[in-house]
């Protein structure tokens, strides 16, 4: 059984995916993905709160903020009062787009396994919301670049969640896409079938080279400069 995620991390770097997924070597505490996932998991508790018809508000949020917050990656307290202040802002203006949302919430955090030939993939979509068109999958992110809207339609995890969500409710959502929760950017798509084919055939190819242990490392990529394992690879 495979994850979404793991493809993913294969496509950035085949030696990284070796060094965390096969050798399962623990990757340092980062408070740049620390801050992620608190904001991610309190973005999901007040969409399942809303959902249930509980109220939400900003001080719900920063109870949330509280309770989620992990401070450990942080090398100064300054840097941590800092992101916690962005965090309460961008929280803010979650609670304001929440408040004018017309869509109905149908899932959060919807656990999925789907096969693609003898492959068997899982993930976990972030929310699925629906209105009189169809589904809309929403990606949370924390990035503070936005990525294109080029960019995303080429996005593995985002078809890999319209081919789970055609096979869970019987029809491809109307839009996959990410909702940037620093800048508040939603980048939204309808995906094509000749991209998610090309997807499919590119995990399948994937699965392939690490059944067969290839582990190269790629060489000059960007992740190479702030790589947790630089000191283990060659490059």
């Amino acid at each position: 059984m495979f994850s979404v995620s793991q493809f993913v991390g294969y496509k950035k770097c085949p030696r990284l995916y070796q060094y965390r997924h096969v050798m399962k070597i623990p990757e340092k505490p980062c408070h740049y993905f620390d801050f992620g996932s608190s904001l991610h998991s309190i973005a999901e508790q007040l969409t399942r709160m809303q959902k249930d018809g509980k109220t939400i508000n900003e001080a719900v949020a920063g109870e949330l903020l509280a309770k989620f917050w992990d401070p450990k990656g942080y090398k100064s307290k300054i840097d941590e009062q800092r992101d916690y202040a962005e965090a309460k802002a961008i929280l803010k203006v979650f609670l304001e787009e929440q408040a004018k949302s017309k869509t109905e919430i149908v899932d959060i955090e919807r656990w999925f396994e789907i096969s693609i030939g003898d492959i068997k993939l899982r993930g976990r979509i972030d929310r699925i919301d629906r209105d009189g068109a169809g589904y809309t999958v929403v990606d949370y992110k924390t990035s503070k670049k936005a990525s294109s809207l080029n960019e995303l339609k080429k996005d593995m995890q985002l078809l890999v969640y319209a081919l789970a969500v055609k096979q869970m409710y019987g029809s491809g959502p109307l839009k996959v896409g990410n909702w940037f929760l620093r800048s508040n950017e939603k980048v939204f798509f309808e995906p094509e079938n000749p991209a998610i084919e090309a997807i499919q055939t590119e995990i399948t190819e994937m699965a392939a080279k690490i059944k067969a242990a290839k582990f190269e490392p790629k060489k000059g990529s960007w992740e190479c400069n702030y790589c947790d394992y630089g000191c283990l690879c060659e490059t």
